[in-house]
Parts: C-alpha cells; sequence; structure tokens
C-alpha cells in the first residue's frame, strides 16, 4: 500500500508541474549579465525537465499571490526538453517579449509560474533577502533543494559554481555553447572571464557578413550571459564571435524556425 501511494504522490508531483520548474532567480542584478538593451535587470529562469519541446505561451508569471495572472507569457514561448528561458523582469515590455509587467523585490517575496487557467499554480517560491549577484537556485535543475549560488542564467546550475561565502572567480576565459541550440527566435550566450574587460560579442552569417554585435560592454570577472533574440533573422547557420583583450573564440550556432 505505502509503495502506490508514493507512486501516486510522484505522479501528482510530475503531472501538477507540467515538467516546468521556476529554476532559478536573481532579484538584485548589479554586473551579472544584461538584457538585449544592455541594462542589468532582474531575471526569472523557467527549466523544462521533460523531454518533449513546451510551448509555454499563455502561462503566467506572477510575484502577487492575489494576482496570479499579472503576466502572460507570450504565445508561441518555448522551452526545447531539458532547456532554459530567461524572462526579465523589470517592469519594461517594450525591450522585447519576454520582459515582465514586474520587477523582484530584493527584500524577498512571492513567485509563481501559473497554468493557463489563471488558478492553477505549477510552481511557486517565496523567498527572504537577497544579495546583489548572487542568484537564488535549486541545487539541481528542477530539484526541490534551493541555495544561494554564482548565477548561472540559461545553463544548468553546477556544483562548480555553488558558492559558501566567496564568489567563485573563473581562472580563464571561456565561451560556452549558447543554449538552446538550435533555436527559436531567442538563444543564450554565455561566457566566463578571470577578470573586468571589454567583451564583444558579434553574431555573423553564413558567408561572413556582420548581422548584429550583442554586445559591447566591460563587464566584471565572473559567469555572464547574454541573450540573442533572432526573431527577425532567417532560419540556418550563424557565427558567434566572442572578442575581449587577447581571447577570441568563434562557436557555430542554428536558427531554426
Amino acid at each position: 500500500m505505502k509503495s502506490y501511494y508514493l507512486i501516486f504522490l510522484i505522479f501528482i508531483e510530475i503531472g501538477f508541474s507540467n515538467g516546468l520548474f521556476i529554476n532559478e532567480f536573481m532579484a538584485k542584478n548589479d554586473t551579472t549579465n544584461v538584457d538585449e538593451a544592455g541594462e542589468f535587470d532582474d531575471w526569472i529562469e523557467i527549466y523544462n525537465a521533460g523531454t518533449e519541446l513546451q510551448d509555454i505561451g499563455g502561462l503566467f508569471l506572477t510575484d502577487n499571490a492575489d494576482n496570479l495572472t499579472k503576466w502572460m507569457i507570450p504565445e508561441g514561448t518555448e522551452i526545447q526538453p531539458q532547456g532554459f528561458l530567461l524572462f526579465w523582469c523589470d517592469e519594461d515590455q517594450e525591450q522585447g517579449e519576454l520582459h515582465t509587467n514586474f520587477k523582484l523585490g530584493a527584500g524577498g517575496e512571492f513567485l509563481a509560474l501559473v497554468n493557463i487557467d489563471g488558478v492553477t499554480i505549477l510552481d511557486s517560491i517565496t523567498f527572504g533577502p537577497q544579495s546583489a549577484d548572487i542568484s537564488y537556485g535549486r541545487v539541481s535543475d528542477g530539484d526541490g533543494e534551493w541555495q544561494f549560488m554564482n548565477p548561472t542564467p540559461g545553463i544548468t546550475n553546477t556544483g562548480e559554481l555553488r558558492i559558501n561565502d566567496n564568489k567563485v572567480i573563473p581562472d580563464q576565459y571561456t565561451l560556452y555553447q549558447n543554449y538552446p541550440n538550435p533555436f527559436n527566435p531567442v538563444t543564450t550566450i554565455s561566457f566566463s572571464m578571470p577578470i573586468s574587460a571589454n567583451v564583444k560579442i558579434i553574431a555573423y552569417d553564413i558567408i561572413g557578413n556582420q548581422v548584429v554585435t550583442i554586445l559591447n560592454q566591460t563587464l566584471p570577472a565572473g559567469t555572464q550571459s547574454v541573450p540573442w533574440n533572432a526573431k527577425n533573422r532567417p532560419s540556418g547557420v550563424y557565427f558567434i564571435r566572442m572578442e575581449s583583450g587577447a581571447f577570441v573564440r568563434t562557436q557555430k550556432i542554428m536558427l531554426l524556425k
């Protein structure tokens, strides 16, 4: 009887959340990662723990338990299986489709991901005071245990980036594979830098024409990320080039609409 009860509970947990989790968030982003406008905004990361593509358009994000339909995720928004999607909480929806109409409270508050019925809470968390440039996330993606950590927006929460008292500073430059890849139309480009320096990230098309400068900014040492929304670009292979001092790396990515 106990085993049947356990199976029932597991089914309820997985079915209720639909495999979607609030996986990580940052309520006080001073120097960590920038949005498309080059601004350091608060953010929430949603994780799709399932094995299939999830269309999350029509779901809601909210920071108010009395207003579960505060901000609706735009129609057609998708998360790849085992993938991540970042939402900017900056009260500036004119900057893009993934910008909410609310900011996060660094003093602590309630967050929820709500089903299309506007009533069923798929996932939620109530958190306390937050520190600048330290995120709060699940120890493992989709896991039940939370902790403060070095931010990993758009990529998996890993042991190497967890913190105790001090922020881990990388010992070398690294350009990570963008995620998701292939993508449509938004992808996150993450990278690590051992020192504060100017970082330039440029996208090129398959024949080497420059498409857009995604980032050209001085950032502090640490693991950073920047989104690229390629909604106005055709499907195909693109190349991302990162330059910072003597460090230069190029990476192939694919836009698939």
